[in-house]
């Protein structure tokens, strides 16, 4: 009788040993899956001769990027990660038509000189790609694959009226609806007009404020 009392614990405690095992060696290799997952690269430039000089306000210095990485860096910082790629590509179009914009009327003024924007929502908040890798840890190849993705399918698109890129405003949180121009810019533009948009009732709540800080300055 004894013997089989032997195997039984031995069983059991084989048991309880390896199966916790197995769960750490599965969830190793989804971690290890996700983090050397094929990335969706940033496609090159289609204006590769446009540079964007940002005036990173962390070292007080002046980097350069091509365009499509400045816009990559800037809906990374502006957007929720886990919004919807359509989401993510409309933001990719506001940036990159509020930079296009700025770029044309060579509207300078407000940074130092040499520069173009800032990192911050006095412009468009923007992160290079280090940081991101910084910010996202091992998570950074299916989020950036994401980011990459809405850049790639909006690339070297602008949003215009009549012809011109549009002064390309955005926020976070309005509390059912847009506003029109001349609640901000004291001027009316016939394409910012109000509009509304019931679906973000909720976040301003939490936010307990009925409108939010613009993410862009005229």
């Amino acid at each position: 009788m004894r013997p089989i009392i032997f195997i039984l614990l031995f069983v059991l405690a084989a048991t309880m040993i390896v199966i916790p095992a197995l769960f750490v060696m599965l969830f190793n290799e989804k971690q290890s899956t996700s983090e050397f997952q094929k990335i969706i690269e940033l496609e090159s430039d289609p204006q590769k001769n446009i540079v964007v000089n940002v005036l990173r306000t962390s070292t007080q210095k002046i980097e350069s990027y091509s365009l499509e990485e400045y816009v990559r860096g800037v809906v990374a910082a502006e957007m929720p990660i886990d919004f919807e790629l359509e989401a993510l590509k409309a933001q990719a179009l506001a940036a990159r038509t509020y930079i296009v914009k700025r770029i044309i009327d060579k509207n300078y003024t407000d940074v130092p000189n040499g520069a173009m924007v800032t990192d911050t929502v006095k412009h468009q908040v923007f992160l290079s790609d280090a940081e991101l890798k910084k910010l996202w840890g091992y998570q950074y190849n299916e989020r950036i694959s994401k980011i990459n993705e809405s850049i790639n399918e909006t690339s070297g698109q602008v949003i215009t009226y009549n012809g011109i890129p549009i002064n390309a405003l955005f926020f976070s949180t309005r509390n059912a609806y847009t506003a029109n121009s001349e609640d901000y810019l004291q001027k009316e533009v016939p394409y910012l007009r109000s509009v509304s948009i019931r679906w973000d009732h909720d976040s301003a709540m939490l936010l307990g404020s009925p409108y939010v800080r613009f993410s862009t300055k005229p």
